[in-house]
């Protein structure tokens, strides 16, 4: 069986054969795409993945519309990097899929690594679920209906000048934000330092849990989607908008890593 150690060893090789010179001379028509050497790599890429997608899903029976939601976003980006006139362009479309082919991967490597005592159940996982869609709705409540008068009101005053302080903005703000406080909050209960920067405090808190639950959370949190959130939020809100998919995909994520770290 394909294992996940494989998939993303080829995830590796296609990362690296981006910076190379060799995958950007290929024309067709008038546009600059990729090497055919690029799209071995990819195909190579995409061959592991789907032995690997084969095996998960039937295994995970139970899981099979979440793990088809996910495949469905990683066939559409590698499905218009073909398309593409333009090889940055091409290249970022496969960041992209390999991204969301990683975030299926550690969500498979969650089900495989969980006991049957402990293993989250269909239910558990879409109670999970439902309990984000309350979170948003409680927040929408507040920010419509003033519940919370004096965030509505820093918020009113916010939009005025502008700034793009929707719902989706303060959906993300709140879940990026708990990030850290989840992983200071572990460390404290396991009696570790939660002294240095955050990817220093993960990594620690990845390997003390490994220690001493013997579980795998060292993949939970996708760093460069945290940072690249956090930077967005926190460094250039006043002109960049946060869209509902990347709110709703930012709390799903924070509230998966809530309760797996502290299961």
């Amino acid at each position: 069986m394909m294992s996940a150690t494989e998939v993303r060893e080829q995830i590796k090789i296609v990362q690296k054969s981006i910076t190379s010179t060799y995958s950007r001379t290929y024309r067709i028509g008038l546009g600059i795409i990729v090497t055919y050497y690029f799209l071995e790599k990819v195909n190579l890429l995409l061959e592991s993945y789907g032995a690997f997608l084969g095996k998960a899903k039937a295994k995970h029976s139970d899981y099979l519309e979440e793990i088809g939601n996910i495949d469905k976003e990683i066939k559409t980006y590698f499905e218009h990097m073909t398309k593409s006139s333009e090889s940055n362009y091409c290249f970022k479309l496969v960041n992209l899929g390999i991204g969301k082919i990683s975030e299926l991967l550690s969500f498979i490597e969650g089900l495989d690594a969980s006991t049957p005592e402990k293993k989250v159940s269909k239910r558990t996982y879409e109670k999970l679920l439902k309990e984000n869609e309350t979170n948003k709705r409680i927040i929408e409540t507040l920010v419509k209906y003033k519940g919370l008068p004096e965030l509505n009101q820093l918020l009113e005053k916010a939009r005025n000048v502008k700034l793009p302080t929707d719902k989706h903005w303060v959906l993300a703000l709140c879940s990026a934000n708990l990030i850290e406080a989840i992983v200071n909050k572990k460390l404290e209960e396991l009696e570790v330092s939660t002294e240095g920067n955050f990817e220093k405090k993960y990594k620690r808190l990845a390997k003390s849990v490994k220690e001493r639950e013997e579980r795998d959370i060292s993949q939970l949190l996708p760093m460069a989607l945290y940072k690249g959130v956090r930077n967005k939020l926190d460094h250039a809100s006043h002109d960049n908008r946060v869209t509902p998919k990347e709110a709703n995909q930012i709390s799903k994520i924070v509230i998966s890593l809530i309760a797996e770290v502290f299961q």
